[in-house]
């Protein structure tokens, strides 16, 4: 089979290309991690009643541990994303994946709450190092035409995720109790760390800066059907300085960035954390609050890919203001209609709108990330602004009970005043794009 010229640089050449199976690949391994991500994360909350009965603790004593976890989990994230941009998308993110096992699996045999505490908050730095080297990874095997569908097809990976922890907690907690539910978890976990290590491979502006190295990425790219020249170069060959996605020429997008993660963070998180309290404030019984979360996350994954096949289209994050005017203005929708007098069926198909275009904008916003870094800050600059977005969710999680006693209304006021942040963060980010282009 023969091939055209190859382009002088690997970016170029994987741009050019067609997407190709072993591209694909990467997706499906990457996505994988992903689901892990949201699979552990979800587990805490299916164990903690059944820990409860076992030790005879009140739920009060799991607060701390619940949101240390989050702490922990942005910690993870601002480090994992640094480590990948240091040493290598693949080694920081097998580094977090086996902490993240580690962590998992040993707490099944812990004996008391603080033993439990410290292993759940070591998984949650795990866990916070894996999304943005997998996402990272992703982004630079990917053909830019493709890139924000690929990115959003494994970021949604973290409701599905939180959708197989709860059929595994529904198999496994009646049978082997909460201890067989974390070991479940770290052997998924184990098994998705050994797929990593044997078949994943490291990011091409990684293998290039070493010159022993070229040789298997030669060979890496001839499995995406891409022959590069012997010169092959890639434009962000050397390491950037640690706090790099914070110079000059980096820090207004960063900053605009962390507001809109922030932003859109904190009203997903308070979604999730309140939602079923708020329905059952409301008179709805647990039925109909768990399927409202569980509209809200399939709304999330139908709003993720449509918004990603957009931002594929228009090559710029103007999909992402539409999806947060959307959102803000169904938020608006369920402050004036309330929840008094509303039927289950309505409520759900509205938690299931309100999904695709408030947890959507959510998975999309790591989409605009991967684009707006070049290679080599990538993972650090995506995992910063994740970490600082997850922020947005503890504090979320702090004064959701405050937001749930001023009632329904109150809620969705926020959530509509947050898409309405986000929007502004995300316009504020596009003018940037556009005085940038124009200087050049």
């Amino acid at each position: 089979m023969s091939h055209p010229p190859a382009p002088a640089d690997v970016r170029t050449a994987i741009d050019g290309g067609a997407w190709s199976t072993f591209q694909k690949a990467i997706l499906a391994v990457t996505a994988l991690a992903v689901v892990m991500d949201g699979f552990d994360n979800q587990l805490i909350g299916f164990a903690v009643p059944a820990i409860m009965a076992d030790w005879g603790l009140p739920k009060d004593r799991f607060g701390p541990v619940l949101a240390i976890s989050l702490l922990c989990m942005t910690i993870g994230t601002f480090l994992g994303g640094l480590a990948g941009d240091r040493f290598g998308r693949r080694p920081a993110l097998i580094g977090s994946m086996l902490v993240l096992t580690s962590g998992t699996g040993l707490a099944s045999i812990s004996q008391d709450l603080t033993q439990l505490a410290l292993l759940r908050w070591a998984a949650a730095l795990g866990l916070g190092g894996a999304m943005p080297n997998a996402t990272a990874l992703l982004a630079e095997y990917t053909p830019v035409a493709k890139r924000s569908v690929a990115v959003s097809l494994a970021i949604i990976g973290v409701p599905i995720g939180g959708v197989v922890a709860g059929l595994v907690a529904a198999g496994l907690l009646t049978s082997s109790g909460w201890r067989g539910l974390f070991m479940a978890g770290g052997l998924l976990s184990l098994a998705t760390t050994a797929l990593i290590v044997i078949w994943l491979p490291e990011s091409p502006n990684h293998l290039l800066r070493f010159p022993e190295k070229h040789e298997r990425l030669r060979r890496i790219m001839q499995r995406c059907g891409i022959v590069l020249p012997a010169d092959a170069v890639a434009p962000e060959q050397r390491k950037g300085a640690l706090f790099a996605f914070l110079s000059r020429p980096f820090l207004a997008r960063s900053l605009v960035l962390w507001g809109a993660f922030f932003s859109s963070l904190f009203a997903v998180y308070l979604v999730f954390s309140w939602l079923p309290t708020l329905f059952a404030a409301a008179g709805f019984d647990l039925k109909v609050a768990s399927g409202g979360l569980a509209s809200f996350n399939f709304g999330s994954v139908v709003g993720a890919v449509a918004g990603g096949w957009s931002m594929d289209r228009t090559r710029d994050s103007r999909p992402l203001v539409v999806w947060g005017i959307c959102g803000a203005i169904m938020a608006l929708a369920m402050c004036l209609l309330g929840l008094a007098g509303q039927g289950a069926t309505m409520v759900t198909v509205a938690m299931g709108v309100l999904g695709i275009f408030a947890g959507g904008s959510q998975v999309m916003l790591f989409a605009a990330a991967a684009h707006l870094y070049p290679a080599a800050l990538r993972a650090g600059g995506v995992g910063a602004a994740l970490a600082f977005g997850r922020l947005g969710g503890v504090t979320s999680s702090l004064v959701g009970p405050h937001i749930l006693n001023a009632g329904p209304t109150a809620f969705f006021a926020v959530i509509l005043l947050s898409m309405l942040s986000m929007t502004a963060f995300l316009i504020a980010g596009l003018r940037l794009a556009r005085k940038a282009a124009t200087a050049v």
